[in-house]
């Protein structure tokens, strides 16, 4: 957890000191460090740091003993829908380059950690409209459940929301369907995110909103019955009840309360970014996942895909309120993140925390 803390002060230390110069080179500077700072946080853990640490360590171990050659006919296999064993896309970006150098588990970390934060830096500086802001809610509500944690999920989660997002802007259906089935190979679950390619076009109002809000809240005695379905679809269905995602109350109140008050508040949210309405469209489609997470927590790992647009919606939230009013707003986000740190944090250093890998 003081890991975790440390990373959110010295982030602030770089906005003062780099960002505030209000340049564009001082905004990829500021990304860059900032980049940096989760990269060496996610590639310098210890092996047994996060909540399912010791499934990835066995699951390399199981992965040394077969060649490429076994991985690519698991790639078959996953298509066919015989695949028993581990995600060959992640075996073959992760596990494989560490195998093949004999650098051991350790490189696996890093190429991990290169591939999820170099996709989410080029995000948040092509996007956002604060920066630190975005960093700020990453390194708060998400860093822990999903850089530390899930790796296979967190891979596929980082090359499709944080690529993919130029190709839906782009109107590139193609090159996204192709990203979709390449992030699939990595986990099944990449394939929640396919219809977001089309609901990315709705524009929501107060009203549709507030009509949102009402049918999702019609949905919840239906969620046990849909369940098994929605578990099938993502890979679900043979997950149990996992700790992941076990904070889940936390989440429905913070989501619900944010999507309420977002439908009061869209249209200047959405008059000051033209790209703005896709996060709000994400938003409502985390609190749609709501119901279900009272039947199988997992579910909410489905939700984690849209549920990184609160990286670029809390700054557009913000701005959307006179210069004023942001200075309090900044202050109740930076408050409000820290609390999620705090309630969310130990279930994903539950054991002994955070530990460097010289220190195991």
């Amino acid at each position: 957890m003081t890991i975790l803390v440390l990373n959110i002060l010295l982030l602030l230390f770089w906005k003062g000191v780099v960002l505030d110069r209000g340049t564009q080179s001082s905004r990829r500077l500021f990304c860059f460090m900032a980049g940096l700072q989760w990269f060496l946080i996610m590639s310098l853990r210890a092996w047994d740091v996060g909540g399912d640490a010791s499934q990835y360590l066995y699951l390399y171990n199981v992965s040394s003993l077969y060649g490429v050659s076994h991985t690519l006919h698991n790639m078959y296999d996953l298509f066919l829908g015989a695949l028993d064993g581990l995600d060959p896309g992640f075996d073959l970006l992760v596990y494989k380059p560490a195998q093949s150098l004999n650098l051991g588990y350790q490189f696996a970390l890093v190429t991990h950690a290169a591939l999820v934060t170099a996709p989410l830096s080029r995000f948040i500086y092509k996007h956002s409209r604060d920066c630190c802001l975005s960093f700020l809610v990453f390194g708060t509500i998400f860093l822990g459940v999903i850089g530390l944690a899930g790796m296979r999920q967190s891979l596929a989660m980082s090359l499709l929301v944080f690529l993919g997002y130029d190709l839906i802007l782009g109107r590139k259906l193609i090159p996204f369907l192709l990203l979709v089935v390449a992030c699939y190979t990595i986990h099944q679950s990449a394939i929640i995110f396919l219809p977001f390619y089309f609901l990315s076009r709705l524009h929501l109002t107060s009203i549709k909103s507030v009509f949102l809000l009402v049918a999702i809240a019609a949905l919840v005695p239906f969620a046990g019955m849909l369940a098994p379905y929605l578990y099938a679809l993502v890979g679900y269905d043979d997950y149990g009840y996992s700790y992941v995602g076990g904070s889940n109350f936390v989440y429905v109140v913070m989501f619900t309360l944010l999507a309420v008050f977002v439908a009061f508040r869209i249209k200047p949210i959405t008059f000051i970014d033209e790209n703005g309405a896709p996060s709000t469209v994400a938003l409502y489609v985390v609190l749609s996942a709501m119901p279900f997470t009272f039947v199988n927590s997992n579910t909410m790992r489905a939700a984690w895909y849209y549920m990184l647009f609160l990286i670029l919606l809390v700054p557009l939230i913000v701005e959307s309120y006179d210069v004023k009013t942001r200075r309090l707003l900044y202050l109740g986000v930076f408050a409000v993140c820290v609390v999620a740190l705090l309630l969310t944090g130990g279930l994903v250093l539950p054991d002994r925390g955070y530990t460097f890998f010289w220190m195991g």
